[in-house]
C-alpha cells in the first residue's frame, strides 16, 4: 500500500492498543496470572482473574478530571479505549472491546462520526461525554455505571 505524497500517518494510538494486548497477553502466557495492562489511555485485561478474585476489573472511565466519570466492571479478556477531541460535539468516546485494537478504532470512529448524530452501532458498549459534559450511551453500556452526576441520555 503506498500512502500519497504529503499525507502523514499518525500510528502512536494505534500503537499503544496492540501493545497493552501484546503485553496482556505475554504476561498472562508467561506467569499464568491475571493482569491489566494500561498504555495511553487503552487497557488490556487477561488472564484467570481479575480484581479481588471477581473474574473483573473495576476501572473507573474519566479523560479529564472535570469530565463526569463512570465506574465498570470488565471481565478478564476484554479491552477498554477511550478517544479524545478537542472539537466537535463529542468530547470524550469509550468503547468496551475484545481486544484494545478493536476498541480503539471503534472510539475514534465514534468521534470522526458525523456531527451530533449517533454513529452506526459497532455491537459494543459505547460512552460518550459531549461537549456540554453530558454523558450518553448505548450498545449495553451500563446505565448505572455513572459516579459523577450528569444528565445521562441514552442513544
Amino acid at each position: 500500500m503506498l500512502v500519497p505524497r504529503g499525507v502523514r500517518l499518525d500510528l502512536d494510538a494505534i500503537a499503544h492498543a496492540w501493545a497493552a494486548d501484546r503485553c496482556a497477553e505475554v504476561v498472562t502466557d508467561g506467569l499464568g496470572v491475571g493482569v491489566l495492562v494500561s498504555l495511553g489511555g487503552d487497557l488490556a485485561t487477561a488472564g484467570p482473574t481479575g480484581s479481588a478474585g471477581s473474574g473483573a476489573w473495576e476501572i473507573l472511565v474519566q479523560d479529564r478530571p472535570t469530565d463526569p466519570a463512570a465506574l465498570i466492571a470488565v471481565p478478564t479478556g476484554l479491552a477498554v479505549a477511550t478517544s479524545t477531541s478537542v472539537q466537535g460535539h463529542w468530547r470524550s468516546a469509550t468503547v468496551v472491546a475484545p481486544d484494545c485494537v478493536t476498541a480503539h478504532t471503534w472510539s475514534a470512529a465514534v468521534l470522526a462520526g458525523p456531527g451530533q448524530g449517533v454513529p452506526a452501532d459497532c455491537g459494543y458498549p459505547v460512552r460518550v461525554v459531549a461537549a456540554d459534559r453530558t454523558v450518553h450511551v448505548w450498545g449495553g453500556w451500563p446505565l448505572d455505571a455513572e459516579v459523577s452526576p450528569v444528565s445521562e441520555g441514552g442513544v
